[in-house]
């Protein structure tokens, strides 16, 4: 099952340069939601075309990014500067453990605000750990372990 989270027109850009990229810059989402998007999968819809479930990039400021690559912009029959329609969905696909660690941080501040301040490739790293198992018994124990964790400033897992 999948979340509906946007649908918005943008304006393709470009990055500057030789065999620089075509994209949509999103917009700022709340941060819990940015996390939660960067974190999980994705579906995007570009102009009625739907593709794979993954993840979607990020720029320097923290901003979320879709590139649209020359075989996309060609089936769309879109360039940089035209408009595109997209819209935006979590995959279901392993958001439980996502959300279940967000729920459970909130109940924590302290494992919040630590949470907050690791570095993003740290909380990546950490979602990955926990969504990673198959075993839900598993994925609660090391949720459980991350929040205990995280609440005295410790991090669950040697990086």
């Amino acid at each position: 099952m999948r979340s509906f989270l946007m649908k918005e027109i943008f304006v393709l850009q470009r990055f500057p340069g030789k065999g620089s990229w075509t994209y949509a810059l999103l917009p700022a989402l709340k941060s819990d939601s940015n996390l939660k998007v960067m974190l999980s999968s994705v579906i995007v819809v570009i102009d009625t075309i739907e593709l794979p479930p993954g993840k979607l990039m990020k720029i320097k400021d923290g901003r979320l990014f879709l590139p649209v690559n020359a075989g996309l912009r060609k089936t769309i029959g879109k360039e940089a500067g035209d408009e595109v329609v997209i819209e935006l969905f979590i995959d279901g696909q392993g958001t439980d453990a996502v959300s279940t660690l967000m729920e459970c941080l909130a109940d924590e501040p302290n494992a919040l605000t630590n949470f907050k301040a690791l570095h993003p490739d740290l909380q990546k790293r950490l979602i990955e750990w926990i969504s990673e198992s198959k075993s839900e018994k598993v994925i609660v124990e090391r949720i459980a372990k991350s929040v205990t964790t995280l609440s005295s400033g410790g991090f669950p897992f040697k990086p």
